[in-house]
């Protein structure tokens, strides 16, 4: 399913956006939505940002290591999520890739999140659920759309879909997401 959507972008998207020059590191920032899937499902909304690094000396053909943090919050049974995810990606350049990596959930209720702040924020305090697991997705990042531009040819809008996997027997034990965002690459085109 996610092989064709990807495919399917690919017929969408101007000309322009195909492969091209890439830079070894990035900085992102996204937005999106997802659905728990399980006993306690509940649609959700948030934000992430995110670095990037190609180890390779063309992105386009090397592997990409991802870090995110994120938070978002989810309805049904009102609750934080905040995130922390390491991915590998194939490639590492712009058009589409694929990911999998670790996947680490703070999960916390709305109310406590709110008489808590501090320990909320700095995942300390004693009332957050921690949750280990996986996840494996894909995604497109778009050539730049202003490649001729000193600045503009450092930015990238991306797309991603993922599946987060968390089988410690607390619900939901899986969480669908879709992101869309920016990212600005860093250093010398490759």
């Amino acid at each position: 399913m996610l092989a064709a959507l990807l495919l399917t972008l690919s017929a969408l998207l101007p000309a322009h956006a195909a492969p091209g020059p890439d830079r070894p590191v990035w900085l992102g920032a996204t937005v999106g939505g997802g659905m728990g899937i399980g006993t306690s499902s509940a649609p959700g909304g948030g934000a992430a940002g995110l670095i990037g690094v190609a180890l390779g000396k063309v992105p386009g053909r090397s592997v990409g290591l991802e870090g995110r943090v994120g938070e978002s919050l989810y309805a049904g049974s009102l609750r934080t999520v905040g995130n922390v995810d390491f991915d590998v990606r194939y490639p590492a350049g712009s058009g589409p890739y694929g990911y999998v990596g670790f996947a680490h959930h703070h999960e916390l209720g709305v109310d406590e999140a709110l008489a808590h702040v501090g320990g909320a924020i700095a995942a300390t305090y004693g009332g957050i659920t921690h949750r280990t697991g996986f996840e494996l997705g894909g995604g497109w990042d778009v050539a730049p759309i202003f490649p001729r531009s000193a600045f503009g040819s450092r930015i990238r809008p991306t797309l991603r879909l993922g599946v987060t996997v968390l089988p410690d027997g607390v619900s939901p034990p899986v969480y669908v997401t879709g992101a869309v965002g920016v990212l600005l690459g860093i250093g010398k085109e490759r």
